[in-house]
């Protein structure tokens, strides 16, 4: 779709020596919400991120787990089965339908 085509280009996506430092930032950043909140807030606008460094965010922080999974969502590469596949990162059917309702938009525009 559109967006897909969008962030291909305007996006940056990260290569194995620049995801270490964004995961080791993460963990650093690990206690300090508002931290962690403006650091997802980037990287969901500059860079496409791929399923497993999103497990590595879930994992790592699990109290910002909705947070963390409804920020990157829009992130992930666009098609279906990301979208799909990261709905089992959450523990709850509650989080996932709170996720799903905040990113309807974007996946039904795209």
């Amino acid at each position: 779709g559109f967006l897909s085509a969008y962030y291909s280009m305007m996006r940056f996506t990260p290569g194995i020596r620049k995801v270490i430092p964004l995961c080791a930032r993460w963990t650093e950043l690990n206690g300090d919400t508002y931290a962690q909140q403006v650091f997802l807030t980037a990287l969901s606008r500059d860079f496409n991120l791929t399923l497993p460094i999103l497990e590595y965010f879930t994992s790592s922080c699990r109290t910002m787990l909705r947070q963390t999974v409804c920020a990157l969502l829009p992130s992930l590469g666009h098609n279906r089965c990301s979208y799909f596949e990261s709905g089992l990162l959450f523990p709850t059917v509650f989080d996932y339908m709170f996720c799903q309702e905040r990113t309807k938009n974007l996946v039904e525009f795209n």
